[in-house]
C-alpha cells in the first residue's frame, strides 16, 4: 500500500477551503448560484461539489486499502470512531449555538421537538433545522447543511464492506469489473430518472471510483515500469480544454475521466512534495469541514452587510482554531478510552 503522500494530504485541506469559499460566495451574495465555479462551468460544478467528490474518491480508495488487510468489524469500528465523535460534539454545539441566536422566545427553544430533533445528526440521520435560528440567510432555516455527506459517507463504507468481503471484490478481476459496470450503469439510471440527484452521484460514484483504482493499482497498470496513468493524466489535462468550453455536464464526466489521473500523478509520481507542516493541515480537514459552516452562518448574523473575501478570511481562521481544538478533544479522549 502506497504511503499517504504529502501532497494528497495538502489537497484535503485546500479541498476544505474551497468548501468554505464555495459557501462564503453564496452566503455573502444570497444568491446559491454564485459560486465562481458553478459560473464559469456554465452550471457544471460548485467549489464545494469538486472537493466533496474528491473527499469520497479519497475516502473509497483508502477504504478499499483498508479492507484488503482488516476484517469487516474492526474497519467498521475504525470508520465509525473517526466520523462520530467529533460529529457529536458538533451537533451538541449547534444546539447550543442555536439557543443563543434564535428568533424564538428561549423557553420555546427548549421546549420544541424541533430542537432535539436536530440531535438525530448525531445518528447520521440528516435533520437541517433549529427553531428560529438563521431563517433569513440564503440556505433558510439550515443549521450546518453540509453534514448530509456523512450519511452517504457511512453508506459508502458499509457497501464497500459488503463488497469486499462479501461479494470477492479483490480476489476476482473479471467479477470487479462487472460489478463496477454495472453499479456505475445503475447510479446513471437513477440519476437520469430523477431517483438520484447530481451532488449524491458524484459522491457515490467517486467512491465507487477510488475503490475500483485501488483494486486496479495491484494490476500493475498504474504502478507498473510503462506508466500508463501519466499517459492518462496528460489525457485529463488536454480533456479540461473542451470541457471548459462546452461546460454543463462535461465538467461531471471530467471528474471521473480526467481528474482521477491527474491527482494520481500528482499524489504518488510526483517528486516534490509539499513541506510536512503544510501536509499537516490535512489532518484536519474533516473537523474542518464539521466546524466550517455553522462558523460563516454565525459571521453572517452577526456582521451580515460583510464582503467574501472578508467572510471567507475569517472563516478559515476561526476554522482551523476550532478545528484543531476539536481534534484535540477527541483524539485525547480516544486515547484515555483506549487505556
Amino acid at each position: 500500500m502506497k504511503k499517504i503522500s504529502r501532497n494528497l494530504q495538502a489537497f484535503r485541506f485546500i479541498c476544505a477551503c474551497m468548501v468554505l469559499l464555495s459557501h462564503s460566495m453564496i452566503l455573502t451574495a444570497a444568491d446559491r448560484g454564485a459560486d465562481a465555479l458553478l459560473r464559469f462551468s456554465k452550471g457544471g460544478l460548485t467549489l464545494g461539489g469538486f472537493a466533496i467528490g474528491f473527499f469520497f474518491l479519497a475516502a473509497g480508495y483508502f477504504s478499499e486499502k483498508s479492507l484488503e488487510k482488516k476484517e469487516a468489524k474492526p474497519y467498521l469500528v475504525i470508520r465509525a470512531l473517526r466520523l462520530l465523535p467529533a460529529l457529536w460534539i458538533v451537533v451538541a454545539a449547534s444546539v447550543v449555538m442555536g439557543f443563543f441566536v434564535t428568533e424564538w422566545d428561549k423557553k420555546e427553544y427548549l421546549l420544541d421537538p424541533g430542537t432535539w430533533r436536530y440531535l438525530l445528526n448525531g445518528l447520521l440521520i440528516p435533520v437541517h433545522e433549529l427553531p428560529g435560528v438563521f431563517t433569513h440567510h440564503t440556505y433558510v432555516a439550515t443549521v450546518n447543511g453540509a453534514l448530509w455527506t456523512l450519511t452517504l459517507e457511512a453508506l459508502c463504507y458499509v457497501g464497500a464492506t459488503i463488497l469486499c468481503k462479501g461479494l470477492g471484490w479483490r480476489k476476482e478481476k473479471i467479477r470487479r469489473r462487472v460489478l463496477m459496470g454495472v453499479f456505475m450503469a445503475a447510479l446513471i439510471l437513477c440519476y437520469g430518472i430523477g431517483i438520484l440527484s447530481a451532488a449524491i452521484l458524484r459522491c457515490i460514484g467517486m467512491f465507487a471510483l477510488g475503490m475500483f483504482a485501488s483494486a486496479e493499482e495491484e494490476n500493475g497498470w498504474l504502478t507498473g515500469k510503462v506508466k500508463v496513468v501519466r499517459g492518462l493524466a496528460i489525457a485529463g489535462a488536454v480533456l479540461l480544454i473542451p470541457v471548459i468550453i462546452l461546460g454543463g455536464l462535461f465538467w461531471e464526466l471530467w471528474m471521473y475521466l480526467g481528474l482521477p489521473f491527474i491527482l494520481y500523478e500528482l499524489f504518488f509520481d510526483c517528486t516534490w512534495q509539499v513541506p510536512e507542516p503544510v501536509a499537516k493541515l490535512g489532518d484536519i480537514s474533516y473537523e474542518m469541514y464539521l466546524v466550517g459552516f455553522p462558523i460563516q452562518q454565525l459571521l453572517l448574523e452577526w456582521d451580515p452587510p460583510i464582503s467574501t473575501v472578508c467572510h471567507f478570511t475569517q472563516t478559515v481562521v476561526l476554522d482551523i482554531t476550532l478545528a484543531v481544538l476539536l481534534s484535540f478533544l477527541v483524539n485525547r479522549t480516544l486515547k484515555k478510552q483506549s487505556r
